[in-house]
């Protein structure tokens, strides 16, 4: 608070300032619980606008493509239908593009274009639970 008082005073603007690990956690919830409740705090004590959080989303690890052998034990109980529905997802890591949707690993796709072919030709099934 003294950090944001001591900018405001000389002028200058909240850019580059450092939150605390805690804190910057503690806003996230608050903004994705009730945004106007964010927008109240804001008003009161230095946090995160909308658009750095959002930045800072993009910044993280996306969700692996390959489930690990913990969670598939603990899925294998699991129930849950699915949309039965094949998705192409660009791997950004691997620069290529990936087949979803069906039972396995994601398939690799040299071209995506082609997507009917590829799976009538390798035979591929949809997957309808988890």
């Amino acid at each position: 608070m003294v950090t944001k008082l001591d900018r405001e005073e000389r002028g200058v603007g909240m850019q580059n300032f450092k939150y605390a690990p805690s804190w910057d956690e503690f806003a996230n919830v608050l903004r994705i619980h009730s945004p106007q409740a964010l927008q109240f705090l804001s008003k009161h004590l230095p946090v995160r606008t909308e658009r750095s959080f959002r930045e800072k989303e993009s910044r993280r690890p996306r969700f692996p493509m390959i489930i690990s052998t913990l969670v598939q034990t603990s899925l294998s109980r699991d129930d849950t239908k699915l949309y039965a529905a094949w998705r192409v997802f660009w791997d950004a890591n691997k620069q290529a593009h990936y087949l979803v949707g069906g039972v396995g690993e994601p398939y690799l796709v040299a071209d995506p274009d082609a997507l009917r072919e590829i799976i009538e030709e390798v035979k591929l099934t949809l997957a309808t639970k988890m």
